[in-house]
């Protein structure tokens, strides 16, 4: 099962509504336990080809701005924007977290990285402040997550098998969002 909408919400008050405020400028870390508080999980790579095949590939939402809500938006060409399933605003509104781990070699001398919020810390190459309490938006580091359907700016980048790799899982900002899937009972 998959959530029709993007996330709202935080916490045990995480949910998938029409209309609902678009959580977003939240890390991997914060998305995953907003999943887990209310029985779910992000979706895999393939998982979101599969629920955002038919949606509008390479536009993005009319207005190139954040819409910030969920649902009933139009692409840049004029189209609705859901896939053949019902999925709304997979492609082009805000690029969504996915389970799936990347990795970006920056040739820098690996050094741990404390983790934002206390969740433990991270081993790879960075690319900014080694030593520093905390790793942050300034420290694009090795490990990185893979985010899906491009962002509410970038019509080109936008699509159902759009995919960014180079973002490190500490990354917070208004265009990353997420949705969220759930085992059938």
């Amino acid at each position: 099962w998959v959530d029709i909408y993007l996330a709202s919400g935080t916490g045990a008050n995480t949910t998938s509504v029409n209309g609902g405020t678009i959580s977003d400028t939240r890390n991997w870390m914060d998305f995953v336990d907003d999943g887990l508080a209310v029985g779910k999980r992000l979706l895999t790579d393939t998982e979101f080809t599969s629920i955002a095949t038919g949606s509008n590939e390479e536009t993005n939402i009319t207005g190139s701005e954040d819409p910030g809500t969920t649902s009933g938006h139009v692409d840049t060409a004029g189209r609705r924007m859901i896939s053949n399933i019902g999925c709304e605003d997979c492609c082009g509104v805000v690029m969504q977290w996915l389970q799936d781990q990347s990795y970006y070699y920056y040739g820098a001398t690996a050094y741990w990285g404390n983790l934002p919020g206390g969740k433990g810390s991270s081993y790879g190459q960075f690319a900014a402040d080694p030593g520093a309490d905390e790793v942050d938006n300034n420290d694009s580091g090795g490990d990185v997550k893979l985010f899906a359907g491009g962002p509410w700016s970038g019509a080109v980048y936008a699509g159902s098998r759009s995919r960014f790799t180079a973002c490190f899982r500490w990354a917070a900002n208004s265009s990353l969002g997420a949705r969220f899937a759930v085992e059938p009972l």
